[in-house]
């Protein structure tokens, strides 16, 4: 098995214009701030980034939420190098993961975000990944995802092939087809909703918010 990790700006060369490119190709500040803003967070709240990158979602969650848990796992330690740069107040705790195999035990958080990651992921892995999340959801925790799923458009269509040409056909082929969400579905999360897509210079991304399940005690 192919175990190769993929850097987050799918090529290694490119890791140092990791913010510029990701701001500007994805959207990235109105895809994360929509899903800030979606999110239920509370002082009890206990979060965790998937796939964190350079960091710039979490360290966002930290200063607007100085006393919430939030941890940031990503498998490329070159990419939390960076990360940890920005974190100046240390509010993160940072982590080498995989995001089919999290070192975490069942129902550890109550929300878990995971951006713009899976599509560097092949099709087990992505499913691994996801079951892996809502393992480690609460019961009636939240997943927050957006990545680049089914394109809107024609010329959406021909502008995601860039991506697919540096992270491979068999990664991406998943999102091309718009199967993510059912994914969510397929691994057992419930009310499954997209609910936000952009156009980007690299194609539609879309947003989703998924719970795990609540425990048969909590519906009572």
């Amino acid at each position: 098995m192919n175990d190769r990790i993929v850097p987050a700006t799918g090529l290694r060369c490119l890791l140092g214009w990791y913010d510029p490119l990701v701001g500007f190709c994805t959207r990235e500040h109105a895809v994360k701030s929509h899903l800030i803003a979606m999110a239920k967070i509370s002082s009890e709240s206990k979060i965790l980034d998937v796939g964190c990158g350079s960091g710039t979602l979490v360290v966002e969650l930290s200063r607007r939420f100085p006393l919430v848990s939030i941890t940031g796992i990503d498998a490329d330690p070159q990419i939390l190098v960076q990360a940890r740069r920005k974190d100046a107040a240390s509010r993160v705790h940072w982590l080498v993961a995989k995001a089919a195999s999290l070192p975490f035990a069942d129902r550890s958080f109550s929300q878990v975000f995971c951006t713009l990651m899976l599509h560097h992921l092949r099709p087990s892995e992505k499913l691994a990944c996801l079951h892996e999340i809502k393992r480690v959801l609460k019961p009636g925790g939240e997943c927050l995802f957006a990545d680049f799923g089914r394109p809107a458009t024609l010329f959406a269509r021909l502008r995601f092939l860039p991506v697919q040409l540096i992270d491979g056909w068999q990664r991406t082929a998943c999102n091309v087809a718009g199967r993510i969400p059912g994914m969510f579905h397929q691994v057992g999360f419930a009310g499954v909703t997209q609910t936000f897509a952009v156009a980007t210079p690299l194609g539609t991304i879309r947003c989703i918010r998924a719970e795990s399940p609540a425990s048969p005690a909590s519906r009572i």
